[in-house]
């Protein structure tokens, strides 16, 4: 098989290396794959790219232009002038070089719209890499959108079911393959050295810092942890920077939170944090869960959907909180300091083995062959 993937995601995501591994693991079992770029997607990924032999596409748009917004309705925009451009670029690299499928996580309407006015068809499958918020507008345009794909791919069995029970998509055109979260790669990251030490220890969130990730709820628990002595830190960047630190010097916890921004190496605080918050709204079975339980730290998420509270086995696997509740994130941080949860580590560490390379691959390539018959 030949496999494209159309992946274009702006900013640091775990999307970015999940289809990274998702080609490899394909690659591994024989097939051509490719990685289609419009903008900046894969840069800083150039080493791994090399060590697993895989090509991209480059549209040179990002020649074009150096930057554009990342952020609110910029973002939007930038997405719009990214598709125009790269409309016909995609069908005459359909025409000439002909794969069989093409998997789009983003922008998922762009291929279908070019597949209606192209000469070359190829199949068409769309990943949906986090949950979406279906209201009256959004199940419109998706049934106008998606209803063409040939396969709809989704990461919980939450999401499976909400698309074809709001969609009304047929239940044989959906199908769930969890990301190939889980490396070689990780292992060998978490054994590295902190930048800086944590004497009195730390908890740890990691994401985007955006209403989604809901850090503000995070940090407010944090400030009713009244016996733990140690620091909250958080990795990741994004356009709620402002508003949290405004909320930390209003709690008068400027010498005890830290947001660190965006780093490579998650993985080293992962391992060594006293508890690893996942304090989102919503997420599709986050990868920074998945990775924090293969590096066995231990875990607070809340119970938003989806796909949190499968994966951590309804509280068997880490300790479960509502959502935008810092009592209740307060409580069960204070359960995880405890530290009588070493089952409940293994537990989730056993769980993310089914996130591997191998699993994915041996999946997606099952599923492919089926729309190929």
């Amino acid at each position: 098989m030949k496999v494209y993937y159309w992946t274009p995601y702006m900013g640091n995501v775990g999307t970015i290396k999940a289809t990274i591994n998702s080609a490899a693991a394909l690659k591994k079992r024989g097939h051509e794959v490719k990685l289609y770029k419009l903008f900046h997607e894969w840069e800083g990924y150039e080493d791994l790219l090399q060590q697993y032999g895989i090509e991209v596409v480059d549209f040179g748009l990002s020649k074009k232009w150096k930057s554009l917004p990342s952020k609110g309705i910029g973002f939007r925009i930038s997405m719009i002038r990214l598709s125009v451009a790269s409309f016909g670029k995609l069908k005459r690299n359909w025409n000439e070089e002909k794969p069989d499928i093409v998997i789009a996580s983003l922008l998922g309407y762009l291929p279908l719209l070019a597949r209606r006015s192209s000469s070359y068809k190829p199949i068409i499958v769309n990943s949906i890499q986090g949950r979406p918020r279906l209201h009256a507008l959004r199940r419109l345009l998706w049934k106008l959108q998606y209803s063409d794909s040939d396969l709809l791919v989704t990461l919980s069995d939450e999401t499976q079911k909400e698309i074809h029970d709001k969609l009304g998509f047929s239940e044989n055109k959906i199908v769930r393959i969890d990301n190939p979260v889980i490396d070689g790669e990780i292992h060998r990251m978490a054994q590295e050295e902190l930048e800086q030490t944590y004497p009195e220890g730390f908890i740890l969130g990691v994401g985007r810092l955006t209403r989604q990730k809901d850090f503000t709820t995070l940090i407010e628990a944090f400030s009713r942890l009244k016996d733990y002595k140690g620091k909250l830190v958080i990795l990741g960047d994004g356009e709620d920077k402002e508003k949290l630190s405004h909320r930390i010097s209003e709690l008068q916890l400027s010498d005890r939170v830290e947001l660190k921004g965006f780093v490579k190496n998650p993985y080293c605080y992962m391992k060594r944090a006293d508890a690893f918050v996942l304090s989102s709204l919503w997420e599709d079975a986050g990868h920074v869960l998945l990775e924090a339980a293969y590096v066995k730290a231990p875990i607070v998420s809340t119970r938003c959907p989806s796909g949190q509270e499968e994966f951590l086995d309804y509280g068997e696997g880490g300790e479960l909180c509502e959502v935008g509740d810092p009592v209740d994130m307060a409580k069960k941080i204070e359960a995880v300091l405890s530290r009588n949860g070493q089952n409940k580590i293994e537990r989730a560490y056993r769980k993310s083995l089914n996130y591997t390379m191998d699993i994915h691959g041996k999946r997606l390539e099952a599923a492919l062959e089926g729309l190929l018959g």
